[in-house]
Parts: C-alpha cells; sequence; structure tokens
C-alpha cells in the first residue's frame, strides 16, 4: 500500500513537470517518470495482478488533474513493465527495476 502512494504523489510530481522546456527541467520530468517506471515495476516484481494496478492507475487519474499525455505515458510503463518477466530470486527482481527504471530515464532524455 505504501508503494501505491507512492505511485499517486509521484504522478502528481510528473504532472507538474510535464510544462517545462529547459534541460534541467526535462531531467527532472525524466526522473519523475523513470520514479513512477520504478514503482509499476516493483508491483509487477511483486506479482500485483494487472488489472489492480490499471485500476489503480485510473483511480489516481481521476482524482488529479493528469494530463492526457502523462496518462498515456504511465499506461505505456504499466503495459511494458507487464510484458516482463518476474525474476526468480529477490535480487534478480531488484536487477530488473533498476534496469527499467534506467532504460526508462535514458528512454526519456534521448
Amino acid at each position: 500500500m505504501k508503494k501505491t502512494v507512492s505511485a499517486i504523489a509521484l504522478l502528481s510530481a510528473l504532472n507538474a513537470t510535464t510544462s517545462h522546456a529547459e534541460s534541467e527541467a526535462q531531467i527532472e520530468n525524466c526522473r519523475s517518470i523513470s520514479q513512477v517506471a520504478e514503482v509499476i515495476m516493483t508491483a509487477r516484481q511483486q506479482d500485483m495482478p494487472l488489472p489492480e494496478v490499471m485500476r489503480l492507475v485510473v483511480d489516481v487519474e481521476a482524482e488529479t488533474e493528469t494530463d492526457e499525455n502523462v496518462k498515456n505515458v504511465v499506461k505505456e510503463l504499466v503495459k511494458t513493465a507487464y510484458k516482463a518477466p518476474i525474476g526468480p530470486t529477490e535480487e534478480s527482481q531488484k536487477q530488473y527495476i533498476a534496469e527499467f527504471r534506467n532504460q526508462i530515464f535514458l528512454n526519456c532524455y534521448e
């Protein structure tokens, strides 16, 4: 449940940073996106059911004034994360989470 609260806070932060164009703002925006990606992949690695994650995303969107682009990005993150396998060990799960977070940051920043 802590992760759900974190996801809500991160979505709000992500929504607030999408209107900036400067390089520093882009880094902050990509950092926010990568943090949301980390929360989503953590849910995946904890085997949280996909319908439950999507319901949480929809609930958060309904509770905040989330930009349409942000909504689309988050939904794509969920779909991408849920195509990944669940690591067989806690260490491999942590590795999947870190790699996903870093790859999303890189994709955002490029």
